[in-house]
Formats: C-alpha cells, sequence, structure tokens
C-alpha cells in the first residue's frame, strides 16, 4: 500500500463508522460471526488473533468481545488512534501497532494463532507482486496450522456493470441524521481492483474456501486459508 492509501484512511478515520448503519451494533454482530467460523475451524479463545488491517476496530473489537485475545496493526497511525479510542469506549484490552502489510514480520515479531484482514483491504494492493508479498509476510505472523481469513467484495457481480456510485445509506444517531455512500471511478479499460484467487495459493495458503454472505452471514464474502502445520 503506498502514501495515498494511507492519507486516505488517514483522513477518513473520524467518520468510518458512518460506513455502517449503526457501528456499535455491527462490531458486535461481526465479531459474533468472525467468532462462529473461526470456533468451526478449530480457533477457540482464547486463542491470538492478528487483526491486520484494524482500522478503528471494527472486527478486532467485536472478537475481543467474544474472548479472543487481539492485536491489531494498521498503516494509518490517525486510525489507530480512533481504534484506542473506541476500544476504552468498549471496555476491551488490545494491543495496537502501526503497520502495513509489508510491515508485518518486522513488527509483530512474533506468530499467532489467525490472522484477519476485513472491509476489502487487500484490493488496495494493485498488483500481483504487492498482494503476494502482502500475503507471505501475513502467512509468515501466523503459527504451523493457523488460518487467515480476509473479507472481499463480490467483484465478479461489480465488474458486470462497473456502477459508479455505491447506495446511499441513511444514518440517524438521535436528532442527527447522515447520509453515506461511495464513488467510483473505473480506469477506462481496466479493472481499479484486481484480485486473483490463485495468488493466494501461491503465497503458501492451502484449503482455500469462500464462504458467501448468505452462508457466513457476514457482509462481504469471506475467503479462509489455512498455513500448513
Amino acid at each position: 500500500m503506498n502514501q495515498e492509501t494511507k492519507s486516505f484512511y488517514d483522513s477518513l478515520a473520524d467518520d468510518y463508522h458512518l460506513i455502517f448503519a449503526g457501528w456499535k451494533k455491527s462490531a458486535k454482530r461481526q465479531g459474533q460471526i468472525l467468532a462462529g467460523i473461526l470456533k468451526g475451524i478449530g480457533c477457540k479463545p482464547p486463542a491470538e488473533i492478528l487483526d491486520c488491517s484494524c482500522g478503528i476496530g471494527t472486527q478486532a473489537i467485536g472478537l475481543a468481545l467474544q474472548g479472543y485475545n487481539v492485536l491489531r496493526t494498521d498503516l494509518s497511525p490517525k486510525s489507530i488512534l480512533r481504534a484506542k479510542k473506541e476500544t476504552r469506549r468498549f471496555g476491551v484490552k488490545i494491543e495496537y501497532r502501526t503497520a502495513s502489510f509489508q510491515e508485518l514480520p518486522a513488527v509483530m515479531g512474533k506468530q499467532v494463532d489467525a490472522a484477519i484482514a476485513c472491509d476489502n483491504s487487500l484490493p488496495h494492493l494493485l498488483t500481483d507482486k504487492s498482494l503476494f508479498v502482502a500475503l507471505r509476510n501475513i502467512q509468515a505472523v501466523i503459527g504451523p496450522g493457523g488460518v487467515f481469513l480476509a473479507s472481499i467484495r463480490d467483484y465478479d457481480a461489480i465488474l458486470e456493470s462497473k456502477p459508479n456510485v455505491t447506495q446511499r445509506m441513511k444514518l440517524e444517531s438521535g436528532r442527527k441524521q447522515s447520509f453515506s455512500f461511495q464513488e467510483w471511478i473505473w480506469k477506462k479499460k481496466a479493472h481499479v481492483y484486481t484480485l486473483n484467487h490463485f495468488i493466494l495459493k501461491k503465497s503458501g495458503f492451502r484449503n482455500i474456501a469462500w464462504l458467501m454472505p448468505n452462508q457466513s452471514g457476514f457482509y462481504q464474502p469471506i475467503v479462509v486459508g489455512f498455513k500448513n502445520k
């Protein structure tokens, strides 16, 4: 990820919760769903989980509430600061470090039982090489037999229509109302985000499987990959 991506998430940190209708409830619900998936594949609390693209803490806080020991990293210092505040509000304990995918092994210095990267963070890596390096670094901080979960938009469906704007979301808090949406500007004769499934296999993960929203209950498709024992 480049400086542009870091700057984007720094500027978004204060308003990131507006992406979700009812962010606090969503954090709890996503934690429950992810915990269900992890428990189903043998990764039960108090296992140690790394959220390596934590943002303001949506999934990490949810998993901590489920009894997991959670570590969080993100390339955006402002997102980390916001995440610390939200962690205190939820009353959970989580360790924070600032790091991009490329910096994980050096910053972590240890291995965890599982890692997650949600909210469509991987597609910010726009080349096969950068994606491959990121996945190898994520694998390096997962212990033998550990698992990696990543949620990614359903680009097979999106690329059929290439929408210019996402559906508007209305958010209410007391008397305050706000709306959230995204504008997508597509490059001519190219896809802005390209994610090839086979890259994940090449990075060393095995038994690759996809869980679609109707299977998991999560708001994005989740890809699951295991590290060799």
